[in-house]
């Protein structure tokens, strides 16, 4: 039974006051807002939306959008048309948090504008994130240098799986999860690993009689996590695992620490201009893999869309149908790529992603209520902590074969 053909399960909302869904709307949001005033020099008319928005979260509806012209103003117009007048709270989770992103930019005035970096309300925030990252990127310009220097070197499996696991950890947090100012638990053990379809990913690869012709990568954060993203990239391409890869980041500011354009070149472009020469080296040869095609940058709109991979725009869609492997990094990824339900634990995610005729990847952190595949055998054999689900401590790589079938829009 796929997931066309089956009852789908509720979508998750914020009515439980226990769960993560209102903790998101009582806390984190509302902070999110307070560091934004805090850190730039609004005018008191925009300070004065923003704590509007603000208070809106916690009493108010959902209201319509003030800006009707912009590129994916229609497509808004048809997800919020449903839940107009209907509280935060009772609204789906998933499009309550992209609708308060859009609502943002709203108010700022990010939407329009050409230059997307000095409009950034995080930019501040993703700038601190590369820095505190610095040295762990000295250590995989080092470990790239080193082990895999030579184009057209042929990688083993296990090297590949290594690689893909250290990429999975440097999801490990979000700056929109960390209200706080808390960092998460790194991980230390097997058992945080609850799903590894790293061996199955290796022989996709390995059946192979040449490189794939594309491998496209749905970013998340900044940091640590963008450089070991441009890690995975450079490795697909120097093994000659693949002939390019297309980093596909986010057209405007969600979810704090989110990469867009910008931060890519900020990041490559810090590289090359490093005072060490091993960062140096990497960032040209980055820079070479961006000018010869081998590795594109995209920042479609509907990456900050309400909506789930089964109801992609066409555009996106003709556009993906050339790739050969899509990798989802993180957990809104995960939440668009099998809908952010109350999904029983150990549905099978084939039965849920099938809609695409390519292959898929999920590398994820677990920071949501969403999970499925996992063997529920093993999970009560494991010592899980309360907030298993959402602590940042538990990760899955998880593999989703070519299906049959091919998607449809709506």
């Amino acid at each position: 039974m796929t997931a066309s053909s089956q009852k789908l399960p509720p979508e998750i909302c914020a009515e439980n006051e226990q769960s993560f869904a209102a903790y998101t709307l009582r806390q984190r949001l509302p902070h999110i807002i307070e560091q934004i005033i805090a850190s730039h020099s609004y005018s008191n008319h925009v300070i004065y939306a923003l704590n509007a928005l603000g208070d809106e979260i916690g009493s108010g509806t959902i209201q319509p959008l003030s800006q009707t012209d912009y590129v994916d103003s229609e497509i808004w117009h048809r997800c919020i048309q449903p839940h107009v007048g209907k509280s935060w709270f009772t609204a789906p989770f998933f499009f309550v948090e992209m609708y308060f992103y859009r609502r943002l930019g709203e108010v700022i005035g990010s939407l329009d504008v050409t230059d997307k970096a000095n409009n950034d309300p995080f930019r501040w925030q993703k700038r601190k994130a590369f820095d505190t990252s610095f040295a762990k990127a000295q250590g995989l310009a080092t470990c790239l240098a080193t082990k895999y220097g030579d184009f057209g070197w042929v990688a083993s499996s296990t090297e590949l799986q290594q690689i893909l696991l250290a990429n999975l950890w440097s999801n490990c947090a979000d700056l929109s999860q960390l209200p706080t100012g808390k960092s998460v638990k790194q991980p230390d053990d097997s058992n945080q690993l609850l799903i590894d379809d790293s061996e199955a990913i290796a022989s996709f690869f390995s059946h192979q009689s040449q490189p794939l012709n594309r491998v496209d990568i749905i970013l998340d954060n900044v940091g640590i996590e963008l450089i070991s993203d441009l890690a995975l990239a450079d490795f697909l391409i120097t093994a000659r695992l693949a002939q390019q890869v297309v980093l596909h980041g986010k057209h405007q500011p969600v979810f704090v620490s989110d990469v867009m354009r910008h931060d890519i070149w900020f990041t490559i472009q810090s590289f090359m201009v490093s005072e060490f020469e091993i960062l140096r080296t990497w960032g040209e040869r980055l820079e070479s893999h961006l000018r010869n095609g081998a590795i594109a940058i995209q920042d479609h709109y509907f990456w900050t869309l309400p909506l789930d991979f089964s109801a992609i725009v066409p555009d996106l869609l003709a556009d993906l149908s050339n790739t050969d492997l899509l990798i989802s990094k993180g957990d809104a990824n995960y939440r668009r790529l099998v809908g952010d339900r109350q999904w029983n634990l150990d549905t099978p995610i084939s039965q849920i992603v099938d809609y695409f005729s390519f292959p898929c990847v999920a590398l994820r952190v677990l920071k949501s209520e969403v999970l499925v595949g996992v063997n529920c055998d093993r999970l009560q054999e494991l010592d899980l902590e309360q907030d298993w689900m959402i602590n940042g401590t538990h990760g899955i790589i998880q593999f989703v074969p070519p299906q049959k079938l091919t998607l449809t829009h709506s």
